[in-house]
């Protein structure tokens, strides 16, 4: 799961200047999310074929481009946040199932590339981590690395450094779970091109430029192009029914630019005042609310709804973070935003059955879930005032965590939203009618 696609559009179209076919700037870093290159993988036929093809050729390509640098990066497990399971859960239920030589910890690799099963196989953490040791085992074998040149690979615990000279462990760098969290550290090496098609990137590069000020080093994210009208909206790529899906370029210094000035336009100077230095931050709330990795987001309130409403909301989001935590992150008062901000987008949504009043989110949904003339498919779905607020408390932690330098608090408390359920599985905190054991512990830190 990632960022709602229709953010991307939003944003080209507001701030199409920071899109293009080419790179804007040079490159001294270039990091490959080695977690996605697994999945174009399924052509190949052999182990050595998988890792030649889909890791070799992007490494050597990067180098010839003038990379002086290049960073593979593969999730760690072991330190992936435990609530991520909640919005993984769907793809896992309905994958085929696998042999147990396969996906057993201890068991090795087999001798033949499982091509049949792939994508079964790499829905299995187990054999997935096998699979990216592997990797990261025999690809320095086949790269011949230049004086100044240097191959990082990141999987577990401490990268590991390749040079003319040799290799070495980073001892700086602490271990990181997920590879849209790692890239933020590599940075201080120059100026970055981000190879994923991971959406989770963009808001992140944008909350860490933010946080660095002006003079920050470039960084772009090569993505999946996305295509649109002369109106913005989302069009089918010419011939994309017969060719490979087409790569744009996403300069992230230009976006913060541009959406800036996309979101003084929007919500007035009062507004934009009081969030001045923190646009990113407020936005990437606002991101969360539709969902990605580590929050539900909000049933029937898209992407262009919320950019579309922005003057409605902006303000008390804005006011509702604290501009002045020491983690930089910030931290929404939950019920001013429930109440204020997001009853106001439902009641947009919904103008013809509810108007807002001072009762808040609370009285929103009983007169939508209750009183108004929708079907009933529609209002079964629609939230509860608790599950706005549980949303909400996921972006709190969804903030922490996308700007954090390495360190993140610990999930699963109820400050976040979430819980564990009676079998001891996360599970949003909304779902749990009972308080957890030890659910009123404080957050520990990762």
């Amino acid at each position: 799961m990632t960022i709602s696609k229709q953010w991307i559009e939003e944003w080209k179209r507001d701030a199409g200047g920071a899109f293009s076919a080419e790179c804007a700037h040079a490159v001294d870093v270039f990091f490959i999310d080695g977690q996605l290159k697994l999945m174009s993988c399924g052509h190949a036929s052999t182990w050595p074929e998988l890792v030649a093809w889909g890791f070799a050729v992007p490494v050597r390509r990067a180098f010839a481009a003038g990379a002086r640098t290049v960073v593979l990066a593969f999730d760690d497990y072991s330190r992936v946040p435990s609530a991520k399971g909640m919005t993984q859960s769907g793809r896992v239920a309905h994958a085929a199932p696998l042999d147990a030589e396969l996906t057993h910890d201890n068991a090795p690799l087999p001798p033949e590339l499982p091509v049949n099963v792939w994508g079964a196989c790499l829905l299995n953490r187990a054999f997935k981590t096998k699979v990216c040791r592997f990797i990261c085992e025999t690809l320095p074998q086949l790269i011949t690395l230049d004086y100044g040149q240097r191959l990082i690979l990141d999987h577990v615990g401490h990268p590991v450094e390749h040079g003319s000279a040799g290799a070495n462990e980073l001892t700086e760098f602490g271990g990181r779970g997920e590879c849209d969290v790692k890239f933020p550290r590599y940075a201080r090496y120059g100026r970055m091109l981000l190879d994923s098609v991971d959406g989770d990137y963009l808001p992140i590069a944008l909350l860490q430029l933010e946080r660095a000020g002006a003079g920050a080093a470039d960084i772009s994210v090569l993505r999946y192009a996305v295509h649109t009208d002369k109106n913005g909206k989302r069009k089918k790529a010419p011939g994309a029914a017969k060719a490979k899906p087409a790569r744009e370029h996403v300069h992230v210094n230009a976006l913060l630019a541009g959406l800036r000035g996309a979101i003084a336009r929007k919500v007035g100077p009062t507004a934009t005042a009081q969030s001045a230095g923190a646009e990113m931050r407020v936005l990437a709330a606002l991101v969360v609310f539709t969902g990605c990795d580590f929050s539900k987001g909000l049933p029937y309130i898209s992407a262009a709804r919320i950019w579309g409403s922005l003057g409605l909301v902006w303000a008390t989001v804005a006011r509702a973070l604290d501009a002045a935590a020491e983690d930089a992150a910030g931290a929404l008062e939950v019920a001013p935003v429930a109440d204020r901000a997001i009853a106001r987008l439902y009641c947009a949504a919904y103008a013809r059955h509810v108007s807002y009043t001072a009762g808040g989110m609370a009285a929103v949904a009983q007169r939508l879930k209750r009183g108004c003339a929708l079907s009933e498919a529609l209002r079964e779905r629609l939230p509860e005032a608790a599950s706005v607020e549980c949303v909400v408390r996921n972006a709190n932690w969804v903030l922490a965590y996308w700007a954090a330098r390495d360190a993140y608090p610990e999930p699963l408390v109820p400050q976040f939203g979430y819980a564990r359920d009676a079998r001891g599985r996360p599970a949003w905190a909304d779902s749990i009618t009972a308080e957890p054991e030890g659910a009123a512990a404080g957050p520990a830190v990762h």
